[in-house]
């Protein structure tokens, strides 16, 4: 499982930004909502606050309205140049008043010149063989500098793909920094409930069906470099845990399941919150499963004997979905890659508690493990353990070499303030301040963490999701009192995230 890229979305609104009476708005009653017009106009007299300097064109990209608030998200060009970091969310009520702003981007740009030094080919030639299309941008994850991107697209030993982005300084001609791309009807099933069927959304194609769901657009199942599969009768696998057709009935369900949990739990429409899904492939040669930024794709365990499908891994891998199409995409370093790992862990396990599966060995049933029924490392062992990530080797608490760690463990705090704000210290999950805390339960968790991501900037950090997270927990409506946020800065406490400047809560 590995990670992932950025998403793009339609421009709604353009703005000249800087000076206040150059600023270009977009008539506040053509955005649908006072909530947008709210954030419109907030960008417009804050442009200090975000950084926003007179050579900037500022571009709303998107509003959605969810868990209480509406979160509409901006991106800008310096000098006519994307800048890469610039983004911004501002959080407003229905009434349009601002809950809160998030911004990227620390510094206002002042560039000397937007002149490379070093040519596009001499950019590609440093990012390495196979880098192409290099693109003159301004990267503000830090010092505001100038740049080229390009992409380089290998495979990894095992033939997955590897797709990266190389930032070059366009002066100097350095490398700077990196950003990952990828990362890792009825049917017979074989995690959920084996021997038993169950009921998965396919339409009536041709002269039978197709593994496509008609009730959540853009989901289907196919072999891998295939499409998707067809039968006359709607009826699909047989059990076995080597069968593929068996692999997609289960991922069909899964996706399903998570589907329905994003709709009744976190008031988010399909895996990326406009109704849409994405497409399943099975049958990888490979001990892995990833999202590729477009599409989810699953191998088999270590032993050969099980497709990589039960519901936590496939949740896992739509979770990078849902990452990719929150504010501020997927683009950073690895503490963002951890985080985004987190993230998969926690849709997938979201997806578990939803579901909530008996408990016999037929099904997999709702825990705080990851990929414990398939053994991508071992028969029976997790890759992941939420309750104590030091059981596998990963860090539970933050420390200051997170942002240089690999991205799977990497994600070992956020899995670990998730467990505890859902379930507290019961469950023998121990802290790193020695606290003992209370749980909110797993849909509450589910909600701040949601309610954080749509706060999400790019190059996110652990210490900005700590701040997301408790601006959304002391602001949404959905909780009359602080208890929320109190569980949720407790819990952050527990696995040692550094706060920058925590909100306050001011509710009754």
């Amino acid at each position: 499982m590995k990670r992932l890229i950025v998403a793009g979305s339609a421009a709604a609104l353009v703005v000249a930004a800087g000076v206040v009476g150059a600023t270009a708005y977009a008539d506040p009653a053509d955005t649908g909502s006072k909530a947008v017009a709210g954030a419109e106009s907030y960008v417009k007299s804050n442009g200090d606050k975000l950084f926003i300097g007179s050579d900037d064109k500022v571009t709303r990209t998107g509003s959605s309205e969810t868990l209480g608030l509406t979160f509409s998200t901006f991106e800008r060009e310096y000098k006519g140049l994307k800048v890469v970091g610039g983004d911004f969310v501002v959080a407003t009520n229905k009434s349009g008043d601002v809950a809160y702003a998030r911004s990227a981007q620390s510094k206002t740009i002042d560039l000397k010149t937007v002149k490379p030094k070093i040519s596009e080919t001499k950019a590609e030639a440093v990012a390495g063989k196979k880098a192409s299309d290099a693109k003159l941008v301004v990267l503000a994850w830090d010092t505001p500098t100038l740049a080229y991107v390009s992409t380089k697209k290998t495979t990894d030993k095992h033939g997955d793909p590897v797709v990266r982005d190389y930032y070059v300084d366009a002066a100097t001609g350095d490398k700077i920094a990196t950003s990952d791309r990828v990362f890792a009807g009825t049917g017979n099933t074989y995690y959920n409930g084996k021997g038993g069927t169950v009921d998965f959304g396919t339409k009536e194609g041709g002269d039978g069906f197709v593994m496509e769901d008609p009730n959540r657009p853009g989901v289907s199942c196919a072999e891998e470099g295939g499409e998707p599969y067809t039968k006359a009768e709607d009826t699909w696998g047989n059990g076995e845990g080597t069968d593929l057709e068996t692999a997609c009935v289960d991922a069909m369900y899964s996706v399903g399941q998570e589907w329905d949990m994003l709709d009744k739990w976190l008031q988010r429409k399909g895996i990326d919150g406009e109704g849409n899904g994405f497409p399943i492939f099975v049958g990888l040669d490979d001990v892995n499963a990833y999202w590729d930024g477009s599409s989810t794709h699953f191998g088999h365990s270590q032993d050969g004997e099980r497709q990589a499908t039960p519901m936590d891994v496939v949740g896992h891998e739509f979770g990078h979905g849902i990452f990719q199409t929150t504010p501020g995409g997927s683009d950073g370093g690895n503490e963002t890659g951890g985080l985004n790992e987190a993230a998969g862990d926690i849709f997938g396990t979201l997806t578990e508690f939803y579901a909530n599966q008996g408990t016999g060995d037929e099904f997999d049933p709702p825990d705080y493990l990851i990929g414990e029924e398939v053994g991508l490392v071992e028969a029976g062992k997790p890759i992941r353990d939420m309750v104590n990530p030091d059981n596998v080797g990963d860090p539970a608490c933050w420390s200051e070499e997170i942002p240089n760690t690999e991205v799977h463990a990497a994600a070992g705090p956020a899995d670990h303030w998730f467990h505890l704000l859902a379930e507290g210290t019961a469950q023998e999950s121990p802290t790193c301040d020695s606290s003992t805390l209370e749980g909110i339960g797993v849909e509450k968790a589910g909600q701040i963490w949601m309610g954080a991501m749509m706060g999400k900037t790019s190059n996110w950090t652990y210490t900005q999701a700590r701040t997301a997270a408790l601006e959304f927990a002391a602001t949404s409506d959905l909780y009359e009192t602080c208890a929320e946020y109190d569980a949720a800065k407790k819990a952050f406490d527990a696995v040692s995230v550094p706060a920058e400047s925590d909100p306050e809560c001011s509710k009754g």
